[in-house]
């Protein structure tokens, strides 16, 4: 809430995502999540991030053989 008041946004954010691999299960996952966006009044949705600020944000979807 501070956030989006700070910036004048309706963002919301989520932190962690592990799924098993089913493209189902995953597109289930982020339309519920969508969903509770939406219901809230917001209107962008922010993610994966860190646990803490430092560690940024993005999502690995293929190279998992090789070292970060």
């Amino acid at each position: 809430a501070r956030y989006n008041q700070y910036k004048g946004e309706r963002t919301a954010f989520f932190y962690h995502f592990d799924v098993v691999n089913d493209r189902a299960v995953s597109r289930a996952l982020f339309d519920a999540a969508f969903d509770w966006v939406r219901g809230r009044g917001l209107d962008l949705m922010w993610g994966p991030k860190g646990f803490i600020a430092a560690d940024g944000q993005g999502l690995l979807v293929e190279g998992f053989e090789h070292r970060p």
